[in-house]
C-alpha cells in the first residue's frame, strides 16, 4: 500500500504491475479498492494497475467526502503524480462518474473506460438509496453523530448482502465479501456517505444531460448488474442509449458485480478496446 496527499487528505492506494499501460480503478462509495483485487490480479502483465481508496473508505483516512467534484480533481491530480499521459479508467457507481467526469474535461488523457453501475440522477432516483440520499441532503440525519456510530455485524452483513445480486459472492471472493462487511463495522462508517449526499445532485443531474458525443475518440464500455438494488440498471440501459455507447447487462449480479462474475471480464474487455484501436 502506498499514499498520495492531496488538499490536506491522506489518500491510500494499491499498485499492481510495472507495465507501460496504466490504469486506475475507482470504487463505489459503500466499498473500497477491495472490490478490484481479482479482477486486478486476472489483469495482463503489461499494465500498471493503481487503485485507489476514496477519503472515508478502506485504508484512506475516515473523514468527510467532500463533493464528486472534488473527487474528480484529486483523480486528476494524482494522474499527474504518477505521470501518466494516457490511461484507462475502470469504475463502479460514484467511480463511474468520476470517471465520467475526468474523460469529459480531460479527454486526451483517456484511452478506454470500463463503467460499472455509474450513479447519476436518473439511476439513483426510483431506489430505495435515492430516497435516503434525498432525506440526508436535507439534512434530515444528524451527519455528526453519524460519525460516532458502529454499525452492528448484522447490519453491516444486510449492506453487503444488498449490494449483491443473488446475495453472495463468487466462491473465491468470499474473503472479500468478509472484509468489506468488516469495514462496514469501523466506527463512524456512515459519515462519509451521508457528508456527500447534499452535493450529489449537480454532478448527476449533469452526466444525465451528457449527449453521444462527449467521449468521442475515447472507447467506453458500460456494465450494469440487472440485480442491483443501489442503482436503476433500466435507467442504466437508457444512459448507454444515450451516450451511444455498448451495455452489457449481467442478468445475475447486482451492485458489486465484479465480485459476482469472472474476474477475466474487465480485462478482456480492455484488451477488446484496445486491439480496437
Amino acid at each position: 500500500m502506498a499514499v498520495f496527499e492531496y488538499d490536506g487528505e491522506t489518500i491510500c492506494y494499491s499498485r499492481h504491475g510495472t507495465g507501460s499501460r496504466v490504469v486506475i480503478f475507482l470504487h463505489n462509495l459503500g466499498s473500497s479498492r477491495l472490490i478490484w483485487e481479482p479482477t486486478i490480479t486476472a489483469l495482463d502483465p503489461t499494465y500498471s494497475a493503481y487503485a485507489l481508496d476514496f477519503p472515508g473508505y478502506g485504508d484512506s483516512e475516515l473523514t468527510a467526502v467532500r463533493s464528486v467534484e472534488w473527487l474528480v480533481d484529486m483523480v486528476e491530480a494524482f494522474v499527474a503524480e504518477i505521470g501518466a499521459t494516457r490511461l484507462d479508467l475502470v469504475g463502479n457507481c460514484v467511480g463511474s462518474a468520476v470517471s465520467l467526469l475526468l474523460a469529459e474535461r480531460r479527454p486526451e488523457l483517456i484511452d478506454s473506460m470500463v463503467v460499472f453501475n455509474p450513479a447519476t440522477a436518473a439511476t439513483l432516483r426510483p431506489t430505495p438509496l435515492g430516497l435516503l440520499s434525498r432525506l440526508a441532503a436535507r439534512s434530515l440525519f444528524p451527519r455528526a453523530i453519524l460519525g460516532s456510530v458502529s454499525l452492528p455485524k448484522t447490519v453491516a452483513k444486510a449492506i453487503i448482502w444488498f449490494q449483491t445480486g443473488s446475495g453472495s459472492v463468487t466462491p473465491g471472493n468470499t474473503r472479500l465479501k468478509n472484509r468489506l462487511q468488516e469495514l462496514w463495522t469501523d466506527k463512524g462508517r456512515m459519515f462519509p456517505m451521508a457528508s456527500v449526499a447534499p452535493t450529489l445532485s449537480r454532478p448527476f443531474t449533469h452526466i444525465d444531460r451528457m449527449v453521444s458525443d462527449t467521449f468521442a475518440g475515447i472507447d467506453v464500455q458500460m456494465v450494469w448488474g440487472e440485480k442491483n438494488r443501489i442503482l436503476s440498471a433500466k435507467e442504466g440501459r437508457k444512459l448507454a442509449e444515450r451516450l451511444g455507447v455498448p451495455y452489457l447487462g449481467l442478468s445475475a449480479a447486482g451492485h458489486l458485480a465484479m465480485l459476482e462474475v469472472s474476474p477475466d471480464l474487465v480485462p478482456q474487455m480492455l484488451e477488446r478496446a484496445h486491439t480496437a484501436r
